[in-house]
């Protein structure tokens, strides 16, 4: 079940990744890094340079590269916000003791709440999922509780929610998780309904 948890949560991160960045084409990420290093040399503390630059580090699967900038980025600027950037590297990275904590900090943020409020529910997947990693499966299923009471309509919560469910063996609640992720758009749990339901 690790496997099949992984390559779902590696589509998942590649479609955040994704979504809205303008330089995701790989030939203009040479270019990118080159405009926000030379911002960064001139402004050793240029924060919103130092973000970019480990956004599109972290997408370009420089993880390590990235790590260094978020870690830059909370020394200069403790903001919350950036707690999420690097758990989510340190995730990529199998660090998940630490992107946990990271996580909690974004989560237990009044910053986040004010003005980053749609990186929530991603941040309650995500500390579900080093949770799952960590194989503690208890805290992962409450952070998936969590994220389903205060985002009913994220599809997502309920996907990782029925891994937990199976490996505690309980799969009937697990294919209701999944089918209420499909109802609500998610068509990467098909295939999981379509196979495990064989093995109730």
């Amino acid at each position: 079940m690790d496997g099949i948890v992984l390559k779902i949560f590696s589509e998942l991160i590649d479609d955040l990744l994704k979504e809205g960045n303008l330089l995701s084409q790989v030939n203009h990420y040479n270019k990118a890094i080159e405009f926000y290093s030379r911002a960064i040399q001139s402004n050793p503390r240029d924060t919103k340079a130092l973000f970019e630059r480990g956004k599109i580090l972290l997408t370009s699967g420089e993880y390590k590269g990235a790590l260094a900038d978020f870690n830059l980025l909370i020394y200069i600027d403790d903001n919350d916000f950036f707690y999420f950037w690097r758990g989510l590297t340190e995730l990529l990275l199998q660090r998940y003791k630490s992107a946990r904590d990271d996580f909690t900090t974004t989560l237990t943020s009044d910053i986040i709440y004010n003005y980053h409020f749609d990186i929530i529910p991603l941040a309650y997947l995500l500390r579900g999922v080093t949770n799952y990693m960590l194989n503690t499966l208890d805290e992962a299923l409450k952070d998936y509780d969590l994220a389903i009471k205060k985002f009913p309509d994220f599809p997502e919560a309920y996907l990782f929610r029925g891994f937990i469910y199976w490996d505690k063996n309980m799969k009937d609640k697990a294919l209701s998780d999944w089918r209420q992720s499909i109802l609500l758009g998610n068509d990467s749990a098909i295939d999981l309904v379509f196979h495990f339901s064989n093995f109730t």
